[in-house]
């Protein structure tokens, strides 16, 4: 079984290969009075560069790697019961009044 750090590494690798392609067809097909150029060619740029760094950690990273800084931060995070508490009760008032402002 894969550690959480490194699925985590797999799903940003997906997601920067995902964009890469995107931004690649848009660089190739561009609609009508839409994105300049430039801009497409540095989002593409940025996208392989992500998808270059994922790879490389996924590649010469071990899982043990992966694994001491899962725990490592899953001890930190043990140490820090407040700030925990409070992220998630601040990301769940940040939901509701996005709901709300919706109505």
């Amino acid at each position: 079984m894969l550690p959480s750090g490194k699925k985590r590494t797999w799903a940003y690798f997906g997601v920067a290969c995902a964009y890469g392609l995107f931004f690649g067809v848009l660089d190739f097909c561009p609609p009508r009075g839409g994105i300049p150029l430039p801009l497409l060619l540095s989002l593409l740029l940025a996208c392989f560069g992500t998808a270059a760094y994922c790879a490389y950690r996924l590649l010469f990273f071990s899982n043990d790697w992966f694994r001491a800084r899962d725990e490592k931060a899953a001890v930190w995070w043990d140490r820090h019961r407040r700030l925990a508490w409070g992220l998630n009760i601040l990301a769940l008032a940040a939901a509701a009044l996005m709901a709300l402002k919706r109505h």
